[in-house]
């Protein structure tokens, strides 16, 4: 029930500038920020399942305590290789990676794994920033947050990213 009021919620905010005709104009950042809030006060995504594929112990420090009070299973790996094994066992809801790992190597897990779950959830670390943004790869839309966001902003990406998703296997994409 929660999910679901979640999902609705989270429709309603991102048609809202639509279906005033442009009179009322909501910008994504907004949006999103409403809908993260919303979400997390709800706690809707406890026990959800998140890889981190960071190189980086710092980075990888920053990015447990900004996940911390979402109620995350949160596994941290630190090479794609060990990103393969971990999700041999069984696949992610989401996969949070540093930018800088972002190669050939990570690019077929991707594929695989997509191809397996279409909806899987994908949050880019950018080296540099102090925003979040959505992002095209490929015809698909992912979250990046820049490192100096990680802890305002990593939390309602991921947020929007789920809910996104789930949103999306809802509909049945």
């Amino acid at each position: 029930m929660k999910r679901a009021l979640c999902i609705v919620f989270i429709g309603v905010m991102l048609c809202l500038p639509f279906l005033t005709g442009g009179i009322y104009y909501t910008n994504l950042a907004s949006q999103v920020l409403i809908a993260a809030l919303f979400a997390l006060s709800l706690n809707l995504l406890a026990g959800s399942h998140v890889l981190v594929l960071a190189a980086r112990r710092e980075v990888r420090n920053v990015i447990r305590q900004a996940l911390r009070p979402m109620g995350l299973m949160v596994d941290f790996v630190t090479s794609v290789e060990e990103a393969q094994q971990l999700s041999a066992d069984g696949l992610p809801h989401a996969v949070i990676y540093e930018a800088s790992l972002a190669g050939d190597h990570f690019e077929r897990l991707r594929n695989e794994m997509l191809a397996e779950v279409p909806t899987l959830v994908f949050v880019r670390i950018a080296e540099q920033g102090k925003a979040f943004e959505l992002l095209n790869l490929g015809g698909r839309q992912f979250a990046s947050v820049g490192r100096d966001a990680i802890m305002s902003a990593l939390p309602e990406a991921l947020t929007f990213e789920l809910s996104r998703a789930e949103e999306a296997a809802a509909r049945g994409r």
